[in-house]
């Protein structure tokens, strides 16, 4: 689904006005956070931590990305329906 350059939102049951842009700014921002928490971790010795936090800084980039052109992703993390596509027999 390919949004306006503001999107309505109806979180917590009231609606409003969401600026795209100041949310692909959040992501990128938490992605940055994300990213320095990777590299500390990974300083510690922490590998599985600092490949947690290097994926969801990840993530948060490519959310950001397709926020900052409109783009709506969808919100799931149930990957049976790609399962069953890739393996059908």
């Amino acid at each position: 689904m390919v949004l306006d350059t503001q999107a309505r939102s109806e979180a917590g049951g009231g609606s409003g006005v969401v600026n795209t842009r100041r949310m692909a700014m959040d992501y990128i921002r938490r992605g940055q956070s994300c990213l320095k928490e990777s590299k500390d971790v990974f300083e510690e010795g922490d590998y599985p931590m600092a490949i947690r936090r290097a994926q969801e800084c990840v993530e948060l980039s490519l959310k950001a990305a397709l926020r900052a052109i409109s783009v709506e992703y969808p919100r799931e993390h149930d990957v049976g329906r790609l399962h069953e596509r890739v393996y059908k027999t």
